[in-house]
C-alpha cells in the first residue's frame, strides 16, 4: 500500500506466480468495471525508487533503473504486435521486457547512467522508440510511478544490458524579436519595413535554402551594413531552424564579403511570396530617373498654382572684402655655363656659341674590302669566357653605378 511501502527484490517480484489466478481473470474479463476491481487487489511496486511513501519527495534512493510501458491503444498502427517484444529485445539497454498484466501491452526495465537525471533519460529514451515509430506512455517519467503486478513465462531478461547514457533536455524557447518601424526612415529602408511588417504578420519564411538566406544577408549588409543585423534575425527567425548564434556568425560573414548589391534577391522573394511594397506603400512615388518629357503631340502649356506674394522684406547688405593681390612679374634667368645652370634653379641652360665645338661627319669609302665579304661557314663569333661575379669583383663600380660606370673602351 503508499502508506506502507516495503521493500522488495526486482528478480522475485518479476518471476513470481503469487497473484497468477488474478492475472488470468483479469486477462479473461470483459466487463472493466470488474477488470479494475480486480487489479487493485494486486500488489504495485516502484520500480525506479525506494521510498519512504508513495511521492516523489520521499524518495530514499534511486534504483538504477527506468521503466517504460507500450500501450497497444497508443500504438494502433503496430500490426505484428505479438512479436513486438522480441524486437523491444534487441535494444542492447533493455534489461528486461514483458507482457502487461491484461496481456494487451509490454513493458519493461532500463539501466541508467544518471539516476538523478531520471526525466531526461526518460526523454531521451521516448525519442529513440519514436525513431522506430513505437509511442511510450509518458507516466514513467515520474521517479514514483507505479507498476502492478504481471508475470510473464516467456518474458525477455538480458545477461549483461548496457546502460542509457542518453539524456535529452528540452530546447528554451528563443525569444521572438518584436519588428518595430524606424522613424523618420529613407526610402530604401520605409520600403524593406514595409515588407518585413507584412512577413512578420504572416509568418512568411523567404529564407528556405541556404543560397537564398545567404543573399538576403548580403543584400541587408550591403544596403545597411551593421544596422541589417536585426533585420537579418526578424527574418530569419520564421525558419523553424533559427539559431540565434548561427544567424549572427552570417551575418557577420555576409558584412565582409559581401558584394555591391540593391536587394534585388529580399523584393525578388517577397514578390514570391506574394509581398510588393508597391502595393504596402501606395502613396510611395517611384523614384524619378529622368527628367519629364512632354509626349503628347499637341503642345499645352503648363497650368501652375498660384500663391499669395510673399511679403517683402528688406534686403540684407553685406560688404565685400576684396583681397588685396600683388602682381608677382616671372623672370627668366639665362645662363651659358653648366656651372650657373646648376646653381640658378628654374634657370635656362644656353651656351654661347663660341664654346661649341661642331663635328661633321664625312662618308668614308676607303674602309678594308675584306669587311663585305661573307663570313666562312661555320663560323663563331669569339668571346672572351668570363664569369660575372669574377667580372663584377673585378669591376666593383657596377655594383654602385650601374650602366653609367662602365668605360666606353672595352676591358
Amino acid at each position: 500500500m503508499p502508506s506502507n511501502p516495503k521493500p522488495i527484490k526486482m528478480m522475485a517480484w518479476l518471476t513470481s506466480t503469487k497473484y497468477l489466478t488474478v492475472q488470468e481473470r483479469i486477462c479473461v474479463e470483459t466487463n472493466k468495471a470488474k477488470r479494475d476491481a480486480d487489479k487493485a487487489t494486486i500488489p504495485a511496486i516502484t520500480p525506479s525508487a525506494e521510498c519512504e511513501y508513495h511521492s516523489a519527495d520521499k524518495v530514499i534512493r534511486h534504483s538504477g533503473l527506468l521503466q517504460f510501458d507500450i500501450d497497444q491503444k497508443d500504438n494502433p498502427h503496430i500490426r505484428n504486435y505479438t512479436s513486438l517484444k522480441a524486437q523491444i529485445a534487441k535494444f542492447p539497454f533493455v534489461a528486461y521486457c514483458g507482457l502487461s498484466v491484461s496481456k494487451t501491452g509490454d513493458w519493461g526495465l532500463v539501466p541508467i547512467a544518471y539516476p538523478e537525471r531520471h526525466g531526461q533519460h526518460f526523454d531521451a529514451l521516448k525519442r529513440i522508440f519514436v525513431r522506430y515509430r513505437i509511442n511510450l506512455d509518458d507516466k514513467p517519467r515520474n521517479v514514483v510511478s507505479l507498476r502492478g503486478y504481471s508475470y510473464d513465462p516467456d518474458a525477455y531478461f538480458a545477461k549483461k544490458p548496457a546502460q542509457l547514457f542518453e539524456l535529452y533536455d528540452e530546447p528554451k524557447a528563443v525569444p521572438v524579436r518584436e519588428f518595430s518601424r524606424t522613424m523618420d526612415a529613407d526610402a530604401e529602408r520605409t520600403r524593406v519595413e514595409a515588407c518585413m511588417s507584412e512577413i512578420n504578420r504572416r509568418a512568411i519564411d523567404i529564407t528556405s535554402g541556404y543560397n537564398y538566406w545567404y543573399a538576403i544577408g548580403c543584400d541587408l549588409a550591403s544596403t545597411f551594413g551593421e544596422s541589417g543585423r536585426e533585420y537579418f534575425h526578424i527574418i530569419s527567425q520564421i525558419h523553424p531552424d533559427y539559431n540565434t548564434a548561427t544567424c549572427d556568425k552570417q551575418y557577420t560573414h555576409c558584412l565582409r564579403i559581401y558584394k555591391e548589391v540593391q536587394l534585388k534577391t529580399f523584393f525578388g522573394r517577397c514578390r514570391d511570396n506574394g509581398v510588393s511594397w508597391k502595393e504596402l506603400m501606395p502613396w510611395e512615388p517611384s523614384e524619378r530617373t529622368r527628367p519629364l518629357e512632354i509626349i503628347s503631340k499637341t503642345r499645352i502649356s503648363p497650368t501652375y498654382k498660384s500663391f499669395d506674394p510673399l511679403p517683402a522684406t528688406k534686403p540684407v547688405t553685406s560688404t565685400r572684402i576684396q583681397p588685396d593681390v600683388t602682381p608677382v612679374e616671372m623672370v627668366t634667368v639665362i645662363v651659358d655655363t653648366l656651372d650657373d645652370w646648376a646653381a640658378t634653379p628654374g634657370s635656362i641652360l644656353r651656351p654661347d656659341e663660341a664654346q661649341l665645338e661642331r663635328l661633321a661627319v664625312e662618308p668614308v669609302d676607303n674602309y678594308p674590302s675584306e669587311w663585305d665579304e661573307p663570313s666562312p661557314p661555320g663560323a663563331v663569333p669569339t668571346l672572351i669566357a668570363q664569369d660575372y661575379f669574377d667580372w663584377q669583383r673585378k669591376y666593383p663600380p657596377f655594383n654602385q653605378l650601374g650602366l653609367a660606370s662602365l668605360p666606353t673602351q672595352p676591358l
